[in-house]
């Protein structure tokens, strides 16, 4: 694995798992913990991790097989579940702490629509 996998693969993780943590805060300042929940959002990320291993398992074999290029996958797919995570994870910090709503810093995430 070159350092672009490895890079790739711990920068969803990490978000992957700060995503589920702040839900679980989230869900637990709302006094709404809920077990099915937990195992949806469980399965989820599971399921970004089986994206991302097909993703990097065709891009590393189309190299073996000669398709005369090589589909660039990988990234991509990191960068399009980072991005979602990212999204998670600033929505669960917004309802654990209200005031971010209102904050400068979130304002770049806002669409146009949003921010008039």
């Amino acid at each position: 694995m070159n350092d672009t996998v490895v890079c790739g693969c711990v920068c969803a993780g990490v978000l992957m798992i700060t995503d589920y943590v702040t839900g679980v805060v989230k869900a637990i300042i709302g006094q709404c913990m809920n077990s099915a929940k937990m195992r949806e959002g469980l399965a989820h990320k599971f399921s970004y991790v089986v994206v991302i291993f097909v993703a990097w398992f065709v891009e590393f074999e189309s190299g073996r097989i000669n398709l005369g290029f090589t589909p660039p996958l990988f990234v991509p797919v990191v960068v399009a579940i980072s991005l979602i995570e990212i999204t998670s994870i600033l929505e669960n910090c917004v309802e654990i702490n209200p005031e971010l709503a209102d904050s400068r810093i979130l304002e770049i995430f806002k669409n146009g629509k949003e921010a008039k």
